[in-house]
């Protein structure tokens, strides 16, 4: 295993990759037990850009295949601790696991509307301006012009809102 068993956002806003950076990868019966004690089972952001590393999630049909949970964000979005999410150890790359309904959202556009904010649960924290999150951590969403479109993921049935400076058809 290199980076991880499950690597998410791999080459992510990078040539040649396959798919939007927030992507959420679904994992049913996952048995880890062959791995060995020191490789992590998952990894958020394989030389990809800021957004694979915050982005893609993880979502579970069972109670095992997440370690009991049925959601993991990335490390990066420490809003998600606000809502009881709980942070991992590093064999789950540091990410926040949740009983939660985590969903992607993604706004598709055809160009960059500049950046737009995301606010409601799980943004409500100070942005840290740091790489890889650049602000993604409190809602401040940057175009992928890969991909073009935007996306966090958020809590299915919460209330959120989006502003910024719209020039065009989103």
């Amino acid at each position: 295993v290199g980076e991880g068993a499950l690597c998410a956002g791999q080459h992510c806003g990078r040539g040649g990759a396959g798919g939007p950076c927030n992507a959420q990868y679904l994992l049913e019966d996952v048995d880890w037990t062959r791995l060995m004690a020191k490789q992590k089972k998952i990894k958020f952001g394989v030389n990809s850009l800021s957004f694979g590393f915050v982005q893609p999630i993880f979502l579970a049909t069972d109670n095992t295949s997440l370690g009991g949970f049925k959601a993991m964000v990335s490390q990066h979005l420490n809003g998600f601790a606000n809502l009881g999410c709980e942070q991992q150890d590093s064999s789950w790359d540091s990410g926040f696991a949740c009983n939660l309904p985590i969903r992607r959202l993604n706004f598709w556009g055809s160009v960059d509307q500049g950046n737009l904010t995301l606010t409601g649960p799980g943004y409500d924290v100070k942005p840290n301006w740091d790489y890889p999150s650049v602000g993604l951590n409190a809602g401040f969403m940057q175009y992928e012009p890969m991909h073009r479109g935007y996306g966090l993921p958020v809590v299915a049935g919460q209330n959120y809102m989006v502003s910024g400076t719209w020039r065009g058809d989103v």
